[in-house]
């Protein structure tokens, strides 16, 4: 039986896949993921390692509030010609949403002919707001007949969407929306909502790399804060 913060961290590394460009991330780095391991083999770059830290606990009417700091590295191969500046921005940008960022599903019906796909930007006709798709669940209908029905999961949501129709880019009318929109939190997407809090402490690279390193490194560090039951790790309080 795994402990809350073994589940916890094996939580974040299944999510951890999902750190590709056809999400709408900037980077490909969730192809291949390691677990506090440094045997990186640069001819199966990118990729990103979860490095579990020692954590601190503090006790409240016999429930230990656990705080576990985690660090979070995006690995990339250099090339040359490549800015190691730029290279660590994207990835750090997609750490940052990756540990943080709110996801929403939106409910849609009268699908057109277009097909949508994870990582296209979609926008209200009506109301201007706007939102990565990051995947698709269809319920009905289909695509080619002009009646899907389903929800998307959307990332990096401005503004609120009202019952309009979507488009994506110059495709109009790719769907149609009742507005029905409920949010998932970086907590419940990341953890399975075992975890109270997620808080990125900092980010960024430490050391650039020289033209004859042939790895290149961008991190997060992130505390996990989660509560557990006084002496038993493997079950939380009701």
């Amino acid at each position: 039986m795994n402990s809350i913060r073994e589940t916890i961290i094996l939580n974040v590394i299944s999510k951890m896949a999902e750190i590709r460009k056809n999400k709408g991330y900037n980077t490909d780095i969730g192809q291949r993921v390691y677990r506090a391991d440094r045997r990186y083999d640069p001819d199966v770059l990118p990729a990103v390692a979860i490095w579990p830290q020692k954590e601190e606990s503090t006790r409240e009417y016999d429930i230990d509030v656990n705080s576990m700091p985690v660090r979070i590295e995006g690995l990339y191969k250099y090339g040359k010609g490549e800015n190691p500046s730029v290279i660590s921005e994207l990835i750090l940008a997609d750490l940052k949403e990756f540990a943080c960022g709110r996801k929403w599903t939106l409910l849609f019906d009268s699908g057109g002919t277009y097909r949508p796909s994870p990582g296209d930007m979609i926008t209200g006709a009506s109301s201007g707001a706007s939102a990565v798709i990051e995947s698709i669940n269809e319920s009905g209908g289909a695509w080619d007949n002009g009646d899907q029905e389903g929800s998307f999961v959307l990332r990096r949501k401005i503004g609120d969407f009202t019952a309009e129709n979507l488009n994506v880019g110059n495709e109009l009318n790719i769907a149609s929306t009742n507005a029905t929109i409920s949010s998932i939190s970086a907590e419940y997407s990341l953890t399975g909502d075992l975890a109270d809090d997620i808080l990125i402490r900092e980010g960024g690279t430490d050391e650039y790399p020289e033209s004859s390193d042939q790895i290149h490194a961008c991190s997060v560090s992130v505390n996990i804060r989660y509560s557990t039951i006084t002496g038993n790790p493997y079950n939380q309080p009701n």
